[in-house]
């Protein structure tokens, strides 16, 4: 369903304006995930930490949305270093479920 690798910025930044809900800056997000693939894997939701608060605001209609659809067809989270960039809405939602592991886009360098 979800592509095993999104090999450069690009993948990775069509995969996060595909599921984003409001308005983001492409450029910005192309910028920071320069030189960066991202690989396709399930880990256990314990081991993740909630991304910064400022580039995080917490939105409940979002959860309360994402709380009404399947969890096995929630779009992996986009997760570096073990924090989540882009999907703690989904990530909240799971922990309320209940779930123990969850399929995420772990971002890695690029080796030349």
């Amino acid at each position: 369903m979800f592509k095993p690798v999104l090999e450069n910025e690009d993948e990775i930044t069509d995969f996060i304006i595909e599921f984003a809900e409001d308005p983001i800056d492409e450029e910005l997000i192309r910028e920071y995930f320069c030189g960066c693939k991202a690989i396709l894997k399930t880990t256990s939701i314990q081991s993740l930490i909630e991304g910064d608060e400022n580039h995080n605001i917490r939105n409940l209609r979002k959860e309360k949305r994402y709380g009404k659809l399947p969890v096995e067809t929630m779009p992996p989270l986009i997760v570096e270093d073990g924090v989540v960039s882009d999907g703690n809405h989904r990530l909240r939602v799971a922990k309320k479920h209940g779930i123990k592991e969850i399929i995420i886009y772990d971002i890695v360098e690029i080796q030349l």
